[in-house]
């Protein structure tokens, strides 16, 4: 029966002897053929095949940027949008994109646009670039990809707002008092304070007060942290009324 030798650019791949041969990952354009080998009667002949190119192409590349912005990590603030893009390649909208967190397929898209929905903790972002469009709404299988480089994406944790309230016991307060409030927990580099949505102080000092207040009356306060984010909280004054 005959036999099957495979080779590659002129040169024999040892083992290669089925009739069949999966050669693995190829890194370059590589060039096949077969040669057949027939034994009777201890005389061999052989037979070689049509060459056959294997076309090893390079992906469409692209570089993953988080917010616009091309680092390698970056922090968010909690309530900050989390938006994944690709730039760097030719002719986009015959492109698909694969968005990953960590090595999970999170979005499938025709869009170089990719908002993170209720992003949290810390994770690695990174995305498959495929040089052919989507073929039924799925990554067409013909399509060569690259890998765009990894973003490591921190979402930094809420910040409760402790806002103390004194000259009111339980927010009770009656007509005329000089009600206090200060922001006892956390520590920022400006208080921006709100009676009933109207600016009652801004600036580096954690606390202020106001005689001006009518039943149902909401301060609000928002704390600017070290770190660039915001906290706030909010607290609703009754007033004890003397019929």
């Amino acid at each position: 029966s005959p036999n099957a030798n495979f080779s590659a650019d002129v040169t024999t791949i040892v083992g290669a002897t089925n009739q069949d041969f999966t050669p693995g990952i190829l890194s370059e354009t590589t060039y096949f053929r077969r040669l057949a080998l027939s034994e009777l009667n201890l005389k061999t002949c052989t037979s070689t095949t049509d060459i056959v190119e294997v076309q090893v192409k390079d992906g469409p590349g692209g570089t993953l940027l988080v917010n616009a912005q091309n680092v390698n990590s970056i922090s968010l603030c909690p309530d900050e949008d989390l938006i994944l893009s690709v730039t760097g390649i030719a002719d986009a909208a015959n492109k698909s994109f694969e968005y990953r967190r960590g090595g999970v397929v999170i979005n499938t898209s025709s869009s170089t646009i990719f908002e993170v929905p209720n992003p949290s903790g810390t994770a690695n972002y990174s995305a498959y670039v495929y040089d052919m469009p989507l073929l039924g709404g799925n990554i067409d299988p013909a399509a060569c990809r690259s890998l765009t480089n990894s973003i490591t994406v921190i979402v930094l944790n809420e910040v409760n707002v402790n806002l103390a309230v004194t000259g009111a016991i339980s927010n009770t307060y009656c007509s005329g008092d000089n009600v206090v409030f200060t922001v006892a927990s956390p520590v920022g580099t400006n208080y921006e304070f709100k009676l009933n949505d109207q600016p009652l102080q801004n600036g580096a000092s954690n606390t202020t007060s106001s005689t001006n207040i009518t039943n149902n009356s909401v301060v609000s306060v928002i704390v600017t942290l070290s770190n660039g984010c915001t906290a706030s909280t909010s607290v609703t004054l009754i007033e004890n009324t003397i019929d």
